[in-house]
């Protein structure tokens, strides 16, 4: 599969030169360039996936830095968390 790709991607220049991109219609390049609806579903589900984290990743971040410590260091950092989830 990524030799048919490199072997396009070689020859794109002359499959889409300046002259025949301008010699399509607006509806061509639009069919070549779209991503299909189900694509274009699943970006969006993924950005709004990923707002929902970014947003909790903010809100563990505040707590963090509110988290009593003990002997004025805190017990375990947020980062830590994170490496030990990745670990286990």
């Amino acid at each position: 599969m990524l030799s048919i790709e490199q072997c396009l991607i070689q020859r794109m220049h002359s499959l889409f030169s300046p002259e025949v991109v301008q010699g399509m219609t607006a509806k061509e390049i639009a069919s070549i360039a779209a991503e299909s609806p189900a694509i274009d579903a699943k970006r969006r589900q993924c950005a709004e996936r990923l707002a929902v984290l970014e947003s909790g990743l903010r809100d563990l971040k505040m707590l963090d830095r509110h988290r009593p410590s003990i002997g004025g260091k805190p017990s375990v950092t947020l980062q830590e968390h994170i490496a030990l989830d990745r670990v286990g």
